[in-house]
């Protein structure tokens, strides 16, 4: 990105808005209610910024500008670690595998092991994961990564798992229930022929 359009240009941003894929170039929106969260890398809030975030709102989505982006960019990733991973390992949504305590203690460390990666990042994340289990508790909602390896498509492991755990290395950071999770399902992804790093 720095190369092609400057990194002075560019605006992270976190979308919330379930989705699901159903049939090639046809996408349903789960929900009337879809937000995009975005700012700066370096936590500006410019003009620029703003006006985006008021044109996704007149659009119909609504536009919320942060001097945190980094850290709504962290929330979302561990709620795609936890929730992420235990459905393609289970093949099932957040209200059928958190009945098990067995996925409520695995959240749990899922949350507290990622917040740890993210606070040797800078970041300041709540690490509240029962708030993690009841959002995925409201929803039967596939998350993108179940719906990749169920139609067969590439899966995107190393975006959403593999990164932070090579910043968890550089930073000193142990995760072991991470380690083991994101090995399965990368043997699983492997098998599946969705994956092959």
């Amino acid at each position: 990105m720095g190369r092609a359009i400057g990194l002075e240009r560019a605006v992270a941003g976190v979308v919330y808005t379930p989705c699901t894929g159903t049939a090639p170039g046809e996408i349903l929106v789960e929900t009337k209610h879809s937000r995009l969260v975005i700012g700066a890398p370096d936590g500006t809030v410019s003009p620029r910024i703003r006006d985006f975030a008021a044109m996704l709102t007149a659009g119909g989505m609504e536009g919320v500008t942060s001097e945190r982006i980094r850290d709504t960019i962290w929330s979302k990733l561990l709620l795609n670690l936890g929730i992420g991973l235990l459905g393609v390992l289970t093949g099932t949504t957040g209200p059928v595998f958190f009945t098990e305590e067995g996925c409520r203690q695995v959240t749990r460390a899922i949350v507290a092991q990622g917040a740890a990666i993210a606070a040797a990042m800078g970041c300041s994340l709540e690490t509240d994961a029962d708030k993690h289990m009841r959002i995925g508790n409201a929803s039967h909602h596939k998350t993108s990564i179940l719906q990749d390896y169920e139609l067969g498509r590439p899966m995107e492991i190393d975006a959403l798992y593999t990164v932070p755990l090579e910043m968890a290395r550089t930073h000193g950071i142990a995760t072991p229930t991470l380690d083991m999770l994101v090995a399965i399902v990368r043997s699983r992804a492997r098998g599946a022929g969705l994956y092959h790093g």
